[in-house]
């Protein structure tokens, strides 16, 4: 084995033809650079967000009639393919998460995994797992195959020299990624790992380093782009020799799939903004397109929010116009009508970015006017609609219902939420006519104190930001506004406000952080007491060390005011929208740490 190669590649569960497409496609493409050994990602012939399909049977059958398809195709080369492996156990069928050695169109070995993914999804849920320095035989395709735990073998190269290599299922723990024990030659790393705001970075690292003091060379690879679960993959690849990183592939690339041999340098993002920048509008790219959605519709309210998530559609336009040629983002996007007679990013940002203000008396021209020169600025499709009518007429009938005026001294809470409601049917009505996507606007930080209304701003079949704090967005946004590969100077009206929900009138000056708590606080006491898991005292006693600008009163009223608030909202996080997973403070409903929807403080 003289040259080395590892693929990326964006599959989509259970896409049996495309992901063979796909796979022979990236074989093709290192043929034609020489190489010897690819490297696909684990789980690359079916996906990874199969989920509970993998226990089927006749899904594990679809796998190996694709994987029959596939030998034939590496005649002259040796290509490892992740793929879920089923194989017949007295009266049972054992699932395994596995990898086949193919060699000049011939299975060597099926290499099964022996440690299961806990972290982020039940992995024993789907699979069984292999016992370690097990070895077993199996008939498939007319010949006996041996199988099991290959994490170590010998390889013989194309000089006639052996090689002792180390072949890995899944993300190592890098903490834990140091000397070999063995005298390793070679280490292969087949990963479906999701992204993580700065966990490539740690990745690197270790990689760089191992092989350093390992005198050898590391091949890593990731899958790539989003399947349709919370989940993005960042489409990392990479080959580390002896403490170089001598190639990268371009994470959060458009592609279908991505070749990487020896010496192919590529610029990356790396810093958080960066990262951000550039994963999310992916996810929505790769979540329209695999849901055949003929583009997304916005409640664009002028605040921070909305406009973080239309500059995330927007940026997923300029994107993949950047990367692809017209021709090949028409292509895969052929199920939108009209789109081909596009000519620049921001006709197909009109296209696929319907934006919708809509005013109440409480609104203010501050808001409505930055909402609408962002959505110019942009190239997205602006509408303007008067919604106080409809307010009206709710109130007006729920007063000879309740048999009392309805006043914001008295029901102020009820007045707020009806506005907030009052917007989602026409949003939802215009999301249907188009057959497009519906986005929530809501943030982390709101989602974990239950800061929305529902049936109001929570309306949305996905909540692209849902998945980090509004700290953190902020602060992004003021990067974006000037900095970035495609920077938006009209976010200037936005990042120029304190955030607002603008649903009391504006005698009451209301502040999203006067309502709840200043932000930096709020993400503060979310990581220890969601993520570090402290009580209520604990948490308020490590903030009064950290933060001693606060008053303690002030401490521990937005501790304690944080504390009722997550635990009696875990009813709503439930019926959140889909959002994305961007690190290990997330609240989403099917993660680490869940709540009963009935908490008492004490």
């Amino acid at each position: 084995m003289n040259r080395y190669s590892v693929a990326t590649l964006n599959q989509i569960p259970l896409d049996w033809s495309g992901n063979r497409r796909r796979i022979l496609d990236a074989i093709v493409e290192a043929r034609k650079r020489g190489v010897s050994l690819l490297v696909l990602p684990e789980l690359a012939l079916s996906g990874c967000g199969c989920q509970n399909h993998f226990r089927r049977p006749d899904v594990l059958r679809q796998a190996i009639d694709s994987l029959e398809k596939i030998v034939p195709e590496t005649h002259g080369m040796t290509v490892n393919i992740g793929f879920p492996f089923g194989v017949a156990d007295g009266k049972h069928e054992r699932r395994y998460n596995a990898t086949a050695w193919i060699s000049d169109g011939k299975i060597v070995f099926i290499h099964c995994k022996t440690r299961l993914e806990k972290k982020y999804f039940n992995e024993a849920h789907w699979f069984d797992s292999w016992k370690p320095s097990r070895i077993d035989l199996c008939d498939l395709f007319g010949q006996t195959i041996t199988y099991g735990d290959y994490s170590h073998f010998r390889l013989t190269t194309d000089d006639g020299k052996d090689m002792f290599v180390h072949l890995e299922l899944g993300e190592p723990n890098w903490s834990q990624f140091r000397r070999s024990d063995e005298n390793v030659g070679l280490r292969i790393i087949s990963s479906a790992s999701p992204f993580a705001l700065g966990k490539h970075q740690h990745r690197e690292n270790a990689i760089r380093s191992f092989s350093k003091r390992n005198d050898c060379v590391c091949l890593y690879t990731n899958l790539l782009g989003c399947e349709g679960t919370p989940f993005l993959y960042d489409g990392a690849a990479l080959i580390a020799d002896r403490g170089e990183i001598v190639t990268q592939s371009q994470r959060f690339s458009y592609r279908e799939f991505n070749v990487r041999s020896d010496h192919q340098p590529t610029e990356n993002a790396v810093t958080p903004y960066e990262e951000f920048d550039r994963s999310l509008p992916l996810a929505l790219f790769d979540y329209m397109r695999k849901s055949r959605s003929q583009g997304f519709v916005l409640s664009l309210s002028g605040g921070a929010d909305s406009a973080a998530v239309a500059v995330l559609v927007a940026a997923m336009v300029r994107f993949a116009w950047s990367e692809l040629t017209p021709q090949e983002l028409f292509r895969r996007l052929d199920f939108i009508p009209g789109l081909a007679d596009c000519r620049n990013p921001e006709e197909v940002t009109a296209k696929l970015l319907t934006c919708v203000y809509q005013r109440t008396r409480n609104n203010s021209d501050t808001t409505r006017n930055a909402a609408k020169d962002l959505a110019e600025s942009l190239g997205a499709a602006f509408h303007e609609i008067e919604i106080d009518r409809m307010v009206e007429e709710y109130v007006n009938l729920m007063m000879t219902i309740y048999g009392q005026p309805l006043l914001w001294e008295t029901h102020d809470a009820a007045l707020q939420n009806i506005q907030a409601r009052v917007r989602a049917p026409s949003v939802w009505l215009l999301a249907n006519l188009k057959n497009a996507i519906l986005l929530n606007t809501g943030n982390r930080s709101e989602a974990t104190l239950g800061y929305t209304t529902m049936d109001g701003d929570t309306c949305g079949a996905l909540a692209p930001i849902g998945g980090i704090d509004k700290a953190f967005l902020r602060s992004w946004l003021r990067w974006k506004e000037t900095l970035g590969k495609f920077a938006v100077p009209a976010l200037h009206a936005i990042n120029d406000q304190e955030p607002t929900a603008e649903l009391r009138p504006s005698q009451y000056a209301q502040t999203d952080e006067k309502d709840l708590m200043p932000y930096p606080i709020l993400n503060r006491l979310e990581r220890l007491i969601i993520r570090d898991e402290l009580s209520l005292d604990g948490a308020t006693q490590r903030l009064l060390k950290e933060s001693p600008e606060f008053s303690e009163s002030d401490i521990r009223d937005w501790a304690e005011r944080f504390y009722r608030l997550w635990t009696r909202n875990q009813w709503k996080r439930n019926r959140y929208a889909m959002s994305f997973h961007l690190d290990d403070a997330t609240v989403r409903p099917g993660d680490w740490d869940k709540f009963p929807n009935v908490c008492p403080m004490d």
